[in-house]
């Protein structure tokens, strides 16, 4: 009961500072340059691994799904059809997240845990900066715009490899395979909306264990843990909610 309650409350601070951003985000007090920074830093520190990993997850997938197709069925046709449409509903905006997750949230958390148990923080307080509007809410709204453009392009990479493999090694056309006969616009929609909460759920959890670092070097490594074991757990959470909620509006 400790273990949910806590988790509970820890969601609830990060929703508070969402909201907080928000506010400061209409009052204009974010910088859009160290947005646009901060977007870069994340996209660049995740490009190669999450590159790397989309491709061989096309790979994989779609070997086992013929070599597992072809024991039912002869006609393999609507593999890539089928395919896109769970690339674009699940493995590029969940699976993909979790990925970036592993490697962003970790940056982000041991960062700002090190300014923190350094007193930097306190020093842009004594100073008259905000560490919410001058660290936290470029990160998450970073998170929120570039998380999107990686799953398009974690979709688009994967799809690829995928077929190269089907075409090599199983036979199927061009043609058949790089279809988009299945995809419909709110498969979409809802692709592109994981993919931008994710990404603001990743940032803030990392921003928030950052923040609440105490005890030195071993609180540093204590905020980054747990950073990506709460947004992994939490970006599977979401995708079930916004899963269940988008099949029922459709």
């Amino acid at each position: 009961m400790k273990i949910i309650t806590s988790f509970l409350q820890k969601i609830g601070h990060v929703t508070l500072i969402i909201c907080s951003l928000l506010s400061d985000l209409f009052k204009g007090k974010i910088s859009f340059r160290e947005i646009v920074f901060q977007a870069f830093n994340i996209g660049n520190r995740s490009f190669f691994f999450y590159s790397v990993t989309m491709a061989f997850l096309g790979a994989i997938l779609i070997t086992m799904a013929c070599n597992e197709a072809k024991k039912m069925i002869a006609d393999l046709s609507m593999i890539g059809p089928i395919y896109l449409e769970t690339l674009i509903n699940i493995f590029a905006p969940t699976c993909g997240s979790v990925i970036i997750a592993t490697r962003v949230s970790t940056g982000i958390a041991a960062e700002l845990a090190t300014m923190k148990v350094t007193e930097q923080t306190d020093a842009l307080r004594l100073c008259g900066g905000d560490p919410l509007s001058y660290l936290v809410a470029p990160r998450v709204l970073a998170g929120a715009v570039i998380s999107p453009l990686l799953a398009i392009y974690g979709v688009a990479l994967s799809f690829f490899v995928g077929g190269m493999v089907a075409h090599a090694n199983f036979g199927i056309g061009y043609e058949s395979y790089f279809s988009l006969r299945f995809v419909k616009g709110h498969s979409v929609i809802s692709g592109l909306y994981k993919a931008h909460v994710h990404g603001v759920t990743m940032t803030a959890i990392a921003c928030y264990f950052g923040l609440k670092a105490h005890g030195g070097s071993i609180g540093v490594g204590r905020a980054t843990t747990k950073a990506v074991i709460y947004a992994i757990l939490l970006i599977l959470v979401l995708d079930f909610v916004i899963s269940g909620v988008s099949f029922w509006i459709r």
